[in-house]
C-alpha cells in the first residue's frame, strides 16, 4: 500500500467523522491530506471506492485486535462466544465511528457492491479464526470458513442497523448471539441414521393416520 493511499485513508476516516458521505468533497480532502487530486484518483476510482476502503480497513483492525485478545481463552466455545459479543457489541454501539444512518447503511452496501476487495479484506481476517475454530469442533464442518465468516459479518451488519433497546442491556445481546449466531453454528450432531430412523417412524404414523 503507497504511503499517499495510506494517508488518504487515515484522513477520510478523521474527515466522515464530521461529514456525512453525501456532504464530503474530494478537494476538501486531498486539502486535509495533503495530495493532489490526481494523486486521489490514481489510488482510487471515486469516493465511494474510498469510502468502502475505509470501512474495510477500520473493522480489519477492529477484528484482528478482537481476535488477538479471545485467543487467550482456553475453551473454544467461549472463545467464539466471546469473539462474537465483542463483535456484536461494537457494532450495536457504532463507538467505532459516529456515522448517521445514511452512512452505515451505504457502507454496508459498499461493502458488498464495489470490487469486493473491501469485503475480502474483512473475510481474510475472519476466516482463520473460524477455520480453526472448525477445526476444534466449535463450527459444523459443512461450510465453508468463508461463508461462516460472511454469517458472522451479515449479523453485525444487522446489529449496527438495528441495534437492540437499550433497555434489553447484555443479557438479551448474550442470547442473540448463543441462539443466532453459535446455535446456528454448531456442528450437526445428527447422523444420518438416526434421521432415516425418524423419517421411517413418521411415515408409519401417517400410514396409520390415513384409516383413522
Amino acid at each position: 500500500m503507497s504511503s499517499i493511499r495510506i494517508k488518504i485513508l487515515a484522513t477520510a476516516e478523521q474527515y466522515l467523522k464530521d461529514h456525512s458521505l453525501a456532504d464530503a468533497q474530494i478537494n476538501a480532502l486531498c486539502q486535509s491530506a495533503g495530495v493532489s487530486r490526481t494523486s486521489f484518483y490514481r489510488e482510487f476510482r471515486n469516493l465511494d471506492d474510498m469510502f468502502s476502503c475505509v470501512v474495510a480497513s477500520m473493522w480489519a483492525n477492529i477484528l484482528k485486535d478482537i481476535i488477538a485478545d479471545v485467543e487467550a481463552i482456553e475453551a473454544p466455545e467461549q472463545r467464539l462466544f466471546e469473539f462474537s459479543k465483542q463483535v456484536a457489541s461494537i457494532a450495536q454501539s457504532r463507538r467505532y465511528l459516529p456515522w448517521d444512518e445514511k452512512n452505515i447503511t451505504h457502507a454496508v452496501k459498499l461493502m458488498h457492491k464495489e470490487d469486493g476487495k473491501g469485503l475480502a479484506a474483512i473475510l481474510s481476517v475472519i476466516s482463520p479464526f473460524m477455520l480453526r475454530c472448525q477445526q476444534q469442533g466449535v463450527l459444523r464442518q459443512d461450510l465453508h470458513s468463508d461463508e461462516i465468516a460472511d454469517w458472522i459479518l451479515r449479523q453485525m451488519w444487522t446489529l449496527m442497523s438495528i441495534p437492540l433497546p437499550p433497555s434489553f442491556a447484555n443479557e438479551p445481546l448474550d442470547r442473540y448471539i448463543q441462539i443466532f449466531i453459535v446455535d446456528a453454528l454448531r456442528p450437526n450432531t445428527t447422523t444420518a441414521a438416526k434421521a432415516d430412523d425418524i423419517n421411517t417412524k413418521l411415515d408409519q404414523i401417517l400410514d396409520k393416520l390415513r384409516y383413522l
